[in-house]
């Protein structure tokens, strides 16, 4: 527990644009809640992050991660008009089926909504 809460210290006062996206995923998937909370109020805190490529390239490759990250933006409502934006610019061919589902399980219908359109313009 000593060397995590250290490590998390360290990734919290490292936190940067290039980093941001790995590190949430990294806290998501070792349950680490105070570095994740961290990296989301990041990235909430610097739109510019959410306009990215870097962004844009992380989540949808794993659109698994965004119910975690929808999740951790509700601390941030100022956020919201600009995530839900942003999240239509994540679906691609490659992954509109898993977005979709993904939206569908975890009640994101403005994310679901998006994929739908995607699917009916991309038949």
């Amino acid at each position: 527990p000593r060397l995590q809460e250290l490590c998390t210290r360290a990734l919290q006062a490292s936190l940067s644009e290039s980093n941001v996206c790995h590190v949430f995923t990294t806290a998501h998937l070792h349950s680490v809640p105070n570095l994740k909370d961290s990296a989301a109020r990041y990235m909430c805190r610097h739109p510019k992050v959410l306009k990215s490529a870097v962004w844009r390239d992380h989540f949808s490759n794993q659109p698994d991660l965004l119910p975690a990250f929808h999740e951790a933006c509700d601390k941030f409502p100022q956020t919201r008009a600009l995530f839900e934006k942003t999240m239509a610019s994540l679906i691609c061919e490659g992954n509109v089926c898993r977005v979709f589902a993904t939206a569908h399980l975890h009640s994101m219908d403005r994310l679901k909504e998006c994929a739908a359109q995607y699917m009916c313009e991309h038949p």
